[in-house]
C-alpha cells in the first residue's frame, strides 16, 4: 500500500541525521529574538507544538515555565534526549488538539513544523484548534516556509540568489500552496505561502498578527506572533473584510 503524504513527512522527520545536526541547538537566534521580545516571565502554561527531539521544549522548561510536549511521532517522544526532562509529553495531531479551551498562554510550533500539515483543510483546522486551547490575549509564535522565495526573485545577498535558484530548480507546485520539493532520499511536501496569505488566514482563524519577523524576499522561513482575537473571529462571523 503507498505511503500517504503524511507519512512520507513523518518518515523524513524522524530520520536521525535532524537530531544529529539540530538536536543540541537549543532556540534558533531568531527565536531567541522573539521569546526575549514576547514571552513573560513564568508563570506561564506553554504549549510546544512539534516538539520532536526537544530542541525548544528543554530550554523552555529549564526557563521555569509550564511546558508540555506536542508531537504525532511516538519515535520522536521516546528518544533519549528527553532523559530526564521531566516534561510534560503527548502523541497526537496538531488538528486534533486533547486540551480543553484556554488552557495555554503561550504557543510555539516551531521549525516549519506546521508546514507539513496536509491537505490545507487540516492545516487550517490546526490553527483554529491552537486558537481553541490558547486563553484571550494568548500568543502563538510559528515560523513557515515563504514562497516568495522560493521563486528565484532578485535579491540583495549572492547566496540568497543562489539559494532561490537552488530551490527553484528542487522546489515543484502540487496543489495549492503545498510545493513538492527533493528530500534526503525521497520527495517532501511541504505548505508554502507568501506572508501576506498567511496573515489573512491567521485573521480567518481568528488571531491578530502582531508581527512579522522576515523579509519576503530575503528569508525562505518567516515567523509570524499572533494574538488570539474575539474581535477578529467576530468579523470573521459577521462576513466583514480584514482591514
Amino acid at each position: 500500500m503507498p505511503e500517504s503524504i503524511d507519512q512520507i513527512n513523518l518518515k523524513y522527520s524522524e530520520r536521525s541525521a535532524l537530531i544529529e545536526e539540530f538536536g543540541d541547538i537549543g532556540f534558533f537566534k531568531e527565536e531567541e529574538a522573539i521569546l526575549k521580545r514576547f514571552l513573560t516571565p513564568p508563570p506561564l502554561t506553554i504549549l510546544d507544538l512539534g516538539c520532536g527531539y526537544g530542541r525548544t521544549t528543554i530550554p523552555l522548561k529549564k526557563m521555569g515555565y509550564d511546558v508540555i510536549g506536542l508531537d504525532v511521532s511516538g519515535h520522536m517522544l521516546r528518544h533519549r534526549k528527553w532523559k530526564g526532562s521531566d516534561v510534560s509529553l503527548i502523541q497526537a495531531s496538531g488538528p486534533f488538539l486533547p486540551f480543553p479551551d484556554g488552557l495555554f498562554d503561550f504557543i510555539l510550533f516551531s521549525f516549519h513544523g506546521i508546514d507539513y500539515i496536509f491537505p490545507e483543510k487540516m492545516r487550517s483546522q490546526c490553527v483554529r484548534e491552537i486558537r481553541r486551547v490558547l486563553r484571550q490575549d494568548g500568543l502563538f509564535v510559528y515560523n513557515s516556509q515563504n514562497d516568495c522565495f522560493i521563486l528565484p526573485r532578485p535579491t540583495l545577498k549572492p547566496r540568497n540568489i543562489l539559494s532561490a535558484l537552488t530551490r527553484w530548480v528542487h522546489w515543484r507546485k502540487l496543489t495549492g500552496h503545498y510545493w513538492i520539493t527533493k528530500g534526503v532520499s525521497w520527495p517532501l511536501i511541504l505548505y508554502a505561502a507568501p506572508p501576506s496569505a498567511q496573515v489573512v488566514d491567521l485573521w480567518k482563524a481568528g488571531f491578530r498578527t502582531i508581527e512579522v519577523v522576515g523579509n519576503q524576499f530575503l528569508n525562505y522561513s518567516i515567523y509570524y506572533i499572533c494574538e488570539r482575537s474575539d474581535t477578529c473571529a467576530r468579523r470573521v462571523r459577521n462576513g466583514e473584510k480584514r482591514i
